[in-house]
């Protein structure tokens, strides 16, 4: 027989997990006291590092204990360090892109890579930084929250976005955003 636990119910599109709450659409001169936000295409994305701080979920939490002092958390010196360190980015989005799962144990491993194909594969990364800002996004959340585990995903606030765009642009400018899954956190 099937188990019957109840499934976790479905994510309202606006609620932020970050801030635990649903937000509406607001300008950036509404949400944005770190003087660094821009207006993003989703409301849980328009979201400012500063607002953590009257926040009381977890997630909240962790930004705030890096946000220190600052006045905006992109000036945390890690967080600089992780978004600046392109091989870094490049290696670790590499890493994630090659991990498979092993038929004969089924534990995860790595795919070992031929040292000529490693040059030409870094080479098309550089060149395309959609891979890179993937990479920062994952590191930063992992960073500021730990492993969340399979499918859960915390939303980024605007500022530390937009500090990575500018850092690895697109070159037609289109960009992913945040992409949201059915978790919700209890």
């Amino acid at each position: 027989m099937f188990p019957t636990s109840t499934p976790p119910p479905p994510k309202k599109s606006d609620y932020c997990i970050l801030l635990g709450k649903s937000l509406g659409s607001r300008p950036v001169d509404e949400f944005c006291s770190c003087g660094k936000c821009v207006a993003l295409p989703t409301a849980v994305e328009n979201v400012c590092c500063r607002e953590t701080i009257d926040s009381l979920t977890q997630y909240s939490g962790n930004i705030k204990k890096h946000l220190g002092d600052h006045r905006c958390i992109c000036n945390n010196s890690f967080v600089r360090e992780i978004v600046f360190h392109e091989s870094n980015l490049n290696i670790f989005s590499m890493l994630n892109s090659w991990k498979n799962k092993d038929s004969q144990n089924g534990k995860r491993r790595i795919s070992l890579l031929d040292p000529k194909r490693l040059g030409y594969l870094m080479a098309e990364l550089t060149r395309c930084f959609r891979h890179i800002r993937f990479a920062a996004y994952q590191q930063l959340t992992f960073y500021f929250h730990g492993e969340l585990g399979m499918s859960k995903r915390v939303e980024l606030p605007s500022c530390i976005v937009e500090f990575v765009r500018k850092q690895y642009p697109s070159q037609d400018g289109d960009y992913v955003g945040f992409k949201s899954s059915d978790w919700i956190d209890q």
